[in-house]
């Protein structure tokens, strides 16, 4: 967990600066398993990243444009608006440099060569 926190810091994500919603997430109330939803945020949206929580480092505390604060799992957040391009996050950076992310009907073709 600490690994993607150092990540978005990397990547330039500043509290009080602007992050994304990547796939369909809860807002939730608190970092509680059983906390409240507060609304369901889309694909996409854009929120300020208020950090992390001091005890649950993979929550993370964000605010809406209209206001309203609560915590999102840290897998659910992306420095950059996110794509639906079907590029998985979890393939490789060898396999995306081959050009169809590993994913298309030619992966691993050029690995032959």
């Amino acid at each position: 967990m600490m690994i993607r926190l150092a990540l978005l810091l990397a990547l330039g994500v500043t509290k009080g600066g602007p992050i994304f919603i990547k796939n369909d997430a809860p807002l939730r109330a608190s970092t509680a398993k059983n906390a409240k939803t507060l609304k369901q945020l889309e694909n996409g949206t854009k929120v300020i990243w208020l950090g992390p929580d001091a005890r649950l480092k993979m929550m993370h505390k964000v605010r809406t444009k209209d206001g309203v604060e609560g915590f999102v799992m840290q897998q659910e957040l992306s420095p950059s608006f996110p794509s639906d391009g079907g590029v998985s996050s979890s393939i490789s950076a060898a396999d995306f440099a081959m050009g169809d992310g590993g994913t298309g009907p030619y992966d691993g073709c050029w690995r032959r060569y």
